[in-house]
């Protein structure tokens, strides 16, 4: 098994770094060539593909979904040996949306979350504005003075 390479998705949200990745990895055969043209290994290709989708086909790892055949092709062809590959994939996805980022976080903005103190609260101060007020006499908008204070606690 040989990892070969990753790509990406355009990312799911413009507020959140989160992203598909498919890492694909290649099993590589190697065959006896028994005749110059290949074809008593080409027989067995498509044995060894039967069994390989058996072995891996479905089998999920960790986290990402499972795994996924992509395509085979014909790698080297000689008088000794045939080498074909068979590229498989699986996909994850990068970042996440809202949730616990603490335990793992996997991008910069859970990293800065996961740095945060936990919120223990909201406060909110309201300075009103007087609808009877005299425009002649003070300018509209707030005074400065603080007619209520609304907080709500968060228990943990």
């Amino acid at each position: 098994m040989l990892p070969v390479g990753d790509t990406a998705d355009e990312p799911l949200a413009h507020n959140a770094a989160a992203q598909v990745v498919r890492d694909s990895f290649d099993v590589c055969v190697v065959l006896d060539n028994r005749d110059e043209r290949g074809q008593s290994a080409a027989d067995l290709v498509h044995d060894v593909r039967t069994t390989l989708f058996r072995a891996l086909a479905g089998f999920q790892l960790d986290d990402a979904e499972p795994i996924c055949y992509d395509r085979g092709a014909l790698i080297l062809m000689n008088r000794a040996k045939v080498v074909y590959g068979f590229r498989f994939y699986a996909e994850t996805q990068l970042g996440g949306f809202g949730g616990d980022a603490s335990d793992n976080p996997q991008t910069w903005p859970e990293l800065a979350q996961s740095r945060l103190p936990p919120l223990e609260g909201i406060r909110t101060n309201v300075d009103f504005i007087d609808p009877m007020v005299d425009k002649n006499l003070t300018p509209t908008g707030p005074d400065g003075r603080i007619e209520v204070t609304l907080r709500e606690d968060i228990p943990q």
